[in-house]
């Protein structure tokens, strides 16, 4: 710097020589100016550069947990001691805490610290595209549609959506015009879970009252903004090969449908709540049900049999989808030969982050450390893992230990 800084002074000495008198004070005042400015205009540079690097500026990887995701990720008073994530436990929640344990103990992010941030299911994508949150750790699902826009780790989990049900005691007899099914919302139940059940026919006397919901939460979509959805779905044709599952992404969040205008043979006058309830938690929803305030629940197959328990209900143990479950990072939306002054993409980061976390992870589920079987027991005490999903953490198991 010192050297750039003198040869400077001396181009700018030299030129401003040709037009000022010599032999004064004023030739080396214009220097210190120019020079004052150079300096200046360096250190603005710097900071803007600065703040164009988006995530990770100090060295502090921030998580995104949910409380009351069980058996994924909640919260526990057992783990409040914890130094990383304090007060959260699970099955996901468990392996990135060992992972990253060990990332920041070695590594490109050794050094780095973990934080932690609760989130709910409806807003955790927007809190990772936003930098709110660096990763999510908890039973998000790997979608082709997240896939385009997201990085995932290796699949940790496989499981699946189906539903529970009010006992016979608790099913209405007679005419019922209320609410009938709840889920959380900007979860794969909403996107597939309410298709599956409309397929299926699941919900008995009140399959035309979903049918009805569902062709009006895609229509009020396109009349509201024709133009912008048309376009989504365009994209998606072409990307997915499938128009549900960005439908109701759009559409979650937004005001929902009316109520009145669901109207079926049995409920012609539409109904007064429902008939599809939307979440922030599943336990309202769970509690809902337990109270026989709807009828039907529908989640993650896993979530729902660790939370009825108790409960006057029937659990549906077969499930409609199959679905894995993994941490999800931000994508780079940089081209590998974008790079700034440092010698990198600025999203250098989000890359290394997924990538160490990847490496790290691989290693520990081979059967030297067993990280997804040693998991499972833990936070699935005395159940065994069902066939498939035994086979799951066993095709991980490939690598020769030398």
């Amino acid at each position: 710097m010192s050297g750039v800084a003198s040869g400077m002074a001396r181009s700018v000495h030299n030129t401003q020589a040709t037009r000022l008198p010599t032999g004064g004070e004023r030739p080396r005042a214009w220097v210190r100016v120019l020079l004052f400015f150079s300096i200046l205009l360096s250190c603005l540079n710097a900071v803007v550069a600065a703040s164009e690097i988006p995530y990770l500026p100090e060295k502090t990887i921030t998580v995104g947990v949910q409380a009351d995701a069980s058996p994924f990720s909640y919260l526990s008073a057992a783990q409040t001691d914890e130094e990383m994530m304090p007060g959260y436990t699970g099955y996901m929640i468990e392996i990135c805490r060992r992972v990253l344990s060990q990332m920041v103990s070695s590594g490109p992010f050794a050094g780095y610290t973990v934080d932690y941030r609760r989130i709910t299911p409806g807003d955790r994508l927007a809190d990772l595209d936003t930098g709110r949150i660096d990763m999510l750790c908890g039973p998000d699902s790997i979608t082709l549609g997240r896939l385009y826009k997201y990085n995932t780790s290796h699949p940790l989990f496989l499981s699946g959506i189906s539903y529970a049900t009010v006992d016979n005691e608790s099913f209405p007899r007679g005419r019922y015009c209320s609410a009938v099914l709840g889920l959380v919302g900007g979860t794969t139940a909403e996107t597939e879970g309410l298709r599956k059940l409309d397929e299926s026919n699941a919900l008995q006397r009140y399959d035309a009252a979903l049918e009805r919901f569902l062709a009006l939460y895609a229509n009020r979509e396109i009349a509201r903004t024709p133009s912008l959805l048309l376009a989504r779905i365009k994209e998606l044709k072409e990307n997915m090969q499938s128009g549900f599952a960005t439908l109701a992404d759009e559409a979650r969040g937004k005001d929902r449908i009316d109520p009145s205008l669901i109207r079926t043979e049995n409920c012609p006058n539409g109904f007064s709540r429902g008939p599809v309830v939307f979440y922030d938690s599943h336990q309202q929803g769970i509690e809902d049900l337990c109270k026989a305030r709807i009828l039907f629940y529908v989640s993650d197959v896993d979530i729902l049999s660790g939370r009825v328990k108790g409960c006057n209900v029937i659990l549906q143990r077969e499930t409609m989808t199959r679905e894995a479950y993994g941490v999800f990072f931000r994508r780079s939306a940089k081209r590998l030969n974008d790079a700034d002054d440092s010698g990198g993409g600025k999203d250098f980061p989000d890359s290394a982050l997924y990538a160490e976390f990847n490496n790290v992870l691989l290693r520990k589920m081979q059967t030297t450390e067993n990280i997804l079987d040693y998991e499972f027991s833990r936070q699935f005490k005395g159940e065994k893992p069902t066939m498939d999903l035994q086979n799951f953490f066993d095709g991980y198991k490939f690598v020769v230990d030398f």
